[in-house]
């Protein structure tokens, strides 16, 4: 078996009352949530985790291990669905950048950036992914791509009332 000594959980779907029995369960030394409980960071020796920053959208953690040269700062995400509270994440985002860090920031974004990152539903509005680029361009980070499926939500409804798009995504910066 292997010694998983990280995970991150985005919706846990049990609620924070539970995150240190979990934790024990599951043998991690540690265990960090964000601000809504909806993200869940365990974590063992060698990593050394300090939170960066949290919201109800984001958690930032500084982590530390032997094999890295340096400190990285990630930044787990389960944005909200309405801009106007998406616009308070990248706010929050900004302040735990950090200045001479690796930066990953990772999860569910809840926008798209392009057509090609959905099918179904109204047409895709060019307008819709630029606040995700702007963020993006001010953040000084970006997508590193993927492997595996085009889409990583789907509404489950059927036949033509079916959307799919890609709302996980990683972004990272160049240091």
């Amino acid at each position: 078996m292997l010694d998983v000594k990280f995970v991150a959980i985005c919706e846990p779907k049990a609620g924070m009352a539970q995150i240190e029995s979990i934790q024990l369960r599951l043998g991690f030394d540690a265990a960090e949530a964000n601000a809504s409980g909806d993200i869940w960071v365990f974590h063992s020796s060698p990593f050394v985790c300090s939170v960066v920053g949290r919201s109800s959208q984001h958690l930032s953690l500084q982590v530390q291990h032997p094999w890295l040269p340096r400190p990285l700062v990630v930044s787990f995400v389960h944005a909200s669905c309405s801009l106007e509270e998406r616009q308070t994440l990248w706010q929050a985002l900004l302040t735990n950048k950090p200045n001479s860090l690796p930066w990953c920031v990772c999860g569910d974004f809840n926008v798209i950036m392009e057509p090609q990152e959905k099918r179904g539903g109204q047409p895709f509005g060019i307008n819709k992914g630029r606040e995700l680029l702007s963020f993006m361009e001010e953040a000084a980070v970006f997508n590193a791509g993927f492997t595996g499926s085009t889409f990583t939500w789907c509404n489950n409804r059927k036949r033509r009332a079916r959307i799919w798009k890609r709302l996980d995504r990683l972004l990272i910066n160049g240091v």
